[in-house]
């Protein structure tokens, strides 16, 4: 019941402020960058993962020093894990939507902040023998809350490092009450038009 509260009001606040933003100007972009994952929860052991997300976004004013940011982003997640011989990699990826509160500091200097909706798309191990597909065993929906800070140059060009703390156990294992739970560090460049 909590999840869909919180998918509804997400889908209402993104589509208030689209509507209530209909008179300034709008702006677009692309980003793309490193993602340093993990998982926490009663996952023990781990390594991080290094990946990639890529994506775009759309940045509405809504006051001088104020704009909300909302983002469609691919995001290759996961964590690895290493013993002497054996070594293993969990890649949990997924389409994120955060919708971000974003303030700007100077003109050039923001930060930023707010919910992430995340849909699965891949979930699958890999290790020295195979890999092995647990889609059916991880949850389609995963939300997590976003902390970040962005630095724009003159022509645009941006660079941006952010924290995908995350919030719900994607493990659906049934009979298992075993917490696993994404943790996302991501270092972007992007730019907007």
């Amino acid at each position: 019941m909590m999840k869909k509260l919180l998918l509804v009001t997400f889908i209402f606040t993104v589509f208030s402020v689209l509507t209530q933003a209909q008179s300034k100007k709008i702006f677009y972009g692309l980003k793309a960058g490193y993602n340093m994952a993990d998982f926490s929860g009663d996952v023990k052991n781990t390594k991080i993962l290094s990946s990639f997300h890529a994506g775009g976004f759309v940045e509405i004013p809504v006051l001088s020093k104020l704009s909300i940011q909302p983002e469609i982003v691919y995001s290759e997640q996961g964590k690895r894990h290493k013993l002497e011989n054996y070594e293993s990699k969990s890649h949990v990826n997924y389409i994120n939507v955060p919708v971000l509160a974003k303030y700007y500091i100077t003109d050039a200097f923001s930060v930023e902040a707010g919910p992430q909706i995340g849909f699965l798309v891949k979930s699958e191990d890999e290790d020295n023998f195979g890999k092995y597909d647990y889609k059916d065993e991880t949850k389609s929906i995963d939300f997590a809350l976003v902390l970040g800070l962005s630095y724009r140059l003159p022509i645009n060009l941006f660079f941006s490092a952010r924290y995908n703390y995350g919030l719900s156990n994607f493990n659906k294992l049934e009979g298992s009450d075993y917490k696993m739970i994404n943790q996302v560090g991501q270092l972007s460049v992007g730019y907007r038009f």
